[in-house]
């Protein structure tokens, strides 16, 4: 038993060429251009798998087609911690598109998708490259089952403005009350690293240092952080602590510290914040429970 070798379903390049052409003209017609994020890790966690301190540093813009026509799927929960938004969705883009725009093979897990239309961040969960299964013998493209982006303090240089502006919003910032009579050197420049040791010391290289952060504004008695590493101490009538440049130049007494976020009238973040402030003792290792 054998199939019919006049009919060749399996090899026909010049049939897989034209079934390609067709796809890629398809996603361009109803699809919609979005920008590919890929994910670049800095310090992973081999044991969990993931990295909060990674990056994203580039964009590919390149057309997907979205399969959710009607809606995004998940829908919203209410939980514990108030109201969740778990949108998801499927993209679907052209295999020879995505490998001639991107450089890569394919797409992975944990890139991200930028969904202009609706300012959105997707994380790709799974990528499906086997449906529809081998047309004329051939996969033309990737489906990517993708989830609503949850930021984790990922940084974002991707050199596209409407991009970069969102998480940088949405970024975790730390205030740090200065007192600009001590310390030495003229000043904090933004942009630059800080870095602060428990100890009370000034000295001793960024390398060691207990906390790390990002100067994202600075005047002569406050100073807001971002990319926070580490836990920040102020002063205390038994020691002093202080604020020091990378370089070890300048440094400043650090009078308090506020971990105060951003709230509009439908968050409840500084709420929870407040409660636990009060029933929480977070000066000690493990405030949840003995050890």
């Amino acid at each position: 038993m054998s199939t019919n070798h006049y009919f060749n379903n399996i090899r026909a390049s010049n049939e897989q060429n034209l079934t390609e052409d067709l796809v890629i003209e398809t996603i361009k017609i109803h699809g919609i251009d979005v920008f590919y994020l890929p994910r670049t890790l800095v310090n992973k966690d081999s044991i969990f798998g993931e990295d909060p301190l990674s990056r994203f540093s580039s964009n590919k813009p390149i057309e997907m087609y979205m399969e959710n026509v009607n809606a995004f799927q998940g829908g919203d929960t209410l939980g514990k911690f108030g109201l969740e938004i778990k949108d998801s969705a499927s993209f679907v883009v052209s295999k020879k598109r995505f490998q001639k725009e991107t450089g890569m093979l394919r797409p992975l897990e944990g890139d991200i998708i930028y969904f202009p239309l609706t300012k959105g961040f997707f994380e790709i969960k799974y990528v499906e490259h086997e449906n529809p299964f081998f047309q004329l013998g051939k996969n033309y493209v990737f489906k990517m089952s993708v989830e609503l982006f949850q930021f984790n303090e990922e940084t974002f240089t991707t050199g596209e403005p409407e991009i970069d502006i969102i998480p940088e919003e949405a970024q975790f910032r730390l205030y740090l009350n200065i007192n600009a009579n001590s310390g030495t050197g003229s000043s904090f420049t933004v942009g630059d690293t800080v870095y602060q040791y428990k100890n009370g010391a000034t000295g001793g290289g960024a390398s060691g240092a207990d906390a790390t952060g990002y100067v994202k504004a600075a005047t002569s008695n406050l100073i807001t952080l971002k990319n926070i590493t580490g836990k920040w101490y102020a002063s205390t009538a038994s020691k002093t602590r202080y604020v020091i440049s990378s370089n070890g130049t300048v440094y400043r007494t650090v009078s308090s510290v506020d971990d105060k976020v951003l709230q509009d009238n439908y968050d409840d973040n500084k709420d929870i914040q407040t409660r636990a402030d009060t029933d929480l003792d977070f000066t000690i290792q493990n405030p949840f429970g003995n050890y």
